[in-house]
């Protein structure tokens, strides 16, 4: 018998299904025909990025049903795993899109007077991402038995992740600060795309080990797949937002 748990996973991997396989890389190509200068080269891996996402699509219906299925011997544990091997499966055909988007992308539309953290990401979202990180690391210190086990390594882990983005994000943006000319533009452009997924992923990462927390806390493991495929939703709709390319202003050649 399917428990709740697998009952309100269900939808939730559908819609991860056909965000991620069928709506965004969809999208995707039209901004490219829209704002792109395809040739025919392009036009023929446009084919093959449509082509691999329609057999994600089936797969992912494939693997849902294989789930649903076997849901009553199917440990949480290969759940997880069916998910996140899924989702690689998912994110493959972007390597298509980067060469794609290198090519045809028409221009970088970017407003270089505003060339600033804050002129990427919101202050708000900044102080919710710091905030929150800090909260974590607060509550596990507090929590912390004082030995080298699973705890620790949960913090350092947790800490690396985060101190990873924080250290990529500054890194680039003192760049960009010392380059100039076409190196300036190209930093600029990626970081308007970049700096909000590396903040809101910042969030998203939080927040998903303070539900662990209370999962662990309550006795809820059935709830890890419908957050695992919440999250693998979200970091998929913020990898497409950057893929996307900027509208071409009028002035673009």
């Amino acid at each position: 018998m399917i428990d709740y748990y697998t009952l309100a996973f269900a939808p939730l991997f559908v819609i991860q299904i056909l965000l991620l396989s069928h709506f965004f890389p969809k999208r995707l190509v039209m901004a490219l025909e829209r704002n792109g200068r395809l040739s025919q080269d392009h036009k023929v891996l446009i084919r093959k990025f449509l082509l691999l996402n329609k057999m994600n699509l089936w797969v992912g219906f494939l693997v849902m049903a294989l789930v649903l299925s076997v849901s009553d011997s199917l440990s949480v544990r290969m759940t997880l795993l069916t998910i996140g091997l899924y989702f690689l499966l998912q994110v493959l055909p972007v390597i298509i899109s980067r060469r794609m988007l290198d090519d045809a992308s028409p221009g970088r539309n970017v407003d270089r007077a505003d060339a600033t953290i804050f002129g990427f990401v919101s202050p708000s979202a900044i102080g919710i991402a710091v905030l929150l990180f800090l909260a974590f690391l607060i509550k596990s210190l507090i929590d912390w038995d004082g030995g080298f086990g699973p705890q620790l390594l949960k913090m350092a882990v947790f800490v690396g992740v985060n101190g990873y983005l924080a250290y990529t994000l500054i890194s680039l943006l003192g760049k960009m600060g010392k380059s100039s000319g076409e190196e300036r533009l190209k930093l600029i452009y990626f970081l308007s795309k970049a700096s909000p997924l590396f903040v809101y992923l910042s969030i998203g990462i939080s927040l998903y080990y303070f539900g662990k927390m209370l999962i662990f806390n309550y006795g809820m493991e059935g709830l890890r797949p419908i957050m695992m495929s919440i999250a693998l939703t979200m970091v998929g709709t913020a990898m497409f937002a950057i893929l996307k390319p900027l509208e071409a202003s009028e002035g673009d050649d």
